[in-house]
């Protein structure tokens, strides 16, 4: 079709033809149904308008805040670490869940139009759930808590378990002092080991002592040695800046050498030049004697020398 939404067919078909017009597959943004329409042709055939018919759309959900607190019935007060679900009536599918926080609050997201229940479930309490309601936006349930029943502390446990901490603390006491005798024992052959082992510090002091003047001793033999050690660098560094100054020379007088070798290669292409240049003059001259020989026995002397 065309910006107008016209179309035409240039192909000829044969007369009595029968087939199917299909319209679909649209590049638009909407979607259509596909629509047939059966055809005969016996001559020029105009469909006139086709009016396509629209799919609806499908809206987006629109989520709604599901908030509340998670309090103790007897106390009123909040209880954290509840695990809080949010169902839906109908399929009991579960929509959303969270966990209070310390002050027993949760936040839930449902879609709106929706028939659901909240279910708040404890480890050790039974699950506690609300009526079911319609979710028409965000709604706050802080008004209608919804209240879990903590079971009353059971204190003969808590007692039977306190003697028997206390058992138990004794049994550890009994194992302390014992350990505590075998410690003092300990500690009485440690100090004998003490003294004889402060005695053998006090010999060890004096060999230190000993060592230290040794130390000392060395240490000046070794300053003398640095000392002397820093008149050899520097006569080294003397050594290396004449060695440096040596073979700046040599670099000078290596490169005088070859200037003077390319002044004597120069020389000798001269040479060589000026004894070719003498030798074709000695030929030269050669041939001339012979022409003038030559003559001199054809010629007379005058016609010679005026030849």
């Amino acid at each position: 079709t065309d910006e107008n939404g016209t179309f035409g067919f240039c192909q000829l078909l044969p007369y009595g033809f029968r087939g199917n017009l299909s319209i679909s597959d649209l590049e638009l943004s909407r979607e259509f149904y596909e629509q047939v329409r059966e055809i005969e042709v016996k001559d020029d055939l105009d469909l006139g308008t086709i009016v396509l018919k629209e799919r609806p759309l499908p809206y987006p959900p629109i989520l709604a805040n599901i908030t509340g607190v998670v309090s103790d019935s007897n106390a009123r007060a909040p209880i954290p670490n509840v695990r809080v679900k949010l169902v839906e009536a109908s399929t009991n599918v579960l929509l959303d869940s969270a966990t209070t926080d310390y002050l027993g609050r949760f936040n839930l997201k449902g879609e709106t139009g929706k028939k659901v229940y909240v279910v708040a479930e404890l480890e050790g309490i039974e699950p506690v759930k609300t009526d079911v309601f319609t979710i028409t936006g965000n709604l706050n349930l802080f008004d209608f808590k919804l209240p879990l029943i903590l079971p009353p502390a059971d204190f003969s446990k808590l007692i039977d378990e306190l003697e028997r901490r206390a058992k138990v603390a004794e049994e550890e006491a009994e194992k302390l002092r014992a350990e505590s005798e075998s410690l003092k024992s300990k500690i009485s052959s440690l100090e004998s080991e003490l003294e004889k082992a402060l005695t053998t510090l006090e010999e060890t002091r004096g060999e230190l002592k000993e060592a230290k003047a040794d130390l000392k001793e060395a240490l000046q033999q070794l300053l003398d040695a640095k000392s002397e050690i820093g008149d050899l660098k520097a006569l080294n560094a003397k050594l290396k800046s004449e060695l440096n100054m040596t073979r700046e020379n040599l670099i000078k007088h290596e490169e005088k050498i070859e200037e003077l070798r390319g002044e004597i290669a120069s020389a000798e292409s001269k040479v060589a030049m000026w004894q070719v240049i003498s030798i074709i003059t000695f030929v030269l001259g050669l041939v001339a004697m012979y022409i003038i020989q030559r003559m001199m026995k054809v010629k007379k002397p005058r016609e010679y020398l005026e030849y």
